[in-house]
């Protein structure tokens, strides 16, 4: 996940034109090895692409990523606390108590 939080930090510091290359770099790599959702998640999160966001996550879910137990009390991701999906993600893995 170390090249993910890289392009989180370029997409957090307004260099969204190199977050976007790392993003697209994730993507393919992940058509050949495996890149875990969270990755994903992260970048998408940074750029402001939330439905892409919650996209992933349905990936994440599917996959069982481990990185999901974590999802409630990561910073990285404030932003989505908001949003009525990610609430109902918390319900859904009941992470909402």
């Amino acid at each position: 996940m170390t090249y993910g939080h890289l392009g989180y930090a370029y997409a957090m510091l307004g260099q969204k034109d190199e977050a976007e290359k790392i993003l697209h770099a994730l993507e393919e790599r992940s058509k050949e090895e495996y890149i875990g959702p969270a990755t994903l998640m992260l970048m998408h999160q940074a750029l402001g692409e939330n439905n892409r966001w919650f996209e992933c996550l349905e990936k994440a879910i599917e996959e069982r990523d481990p990185a999901l137990s974590l999802m409630k009390v990561l910073p990285e991701f404030d932003i989505v606390r908001s949003d009525p999906r990610f609430k109902a993600f918390l319900k859904k893995m009941n992470l909402d108590k």
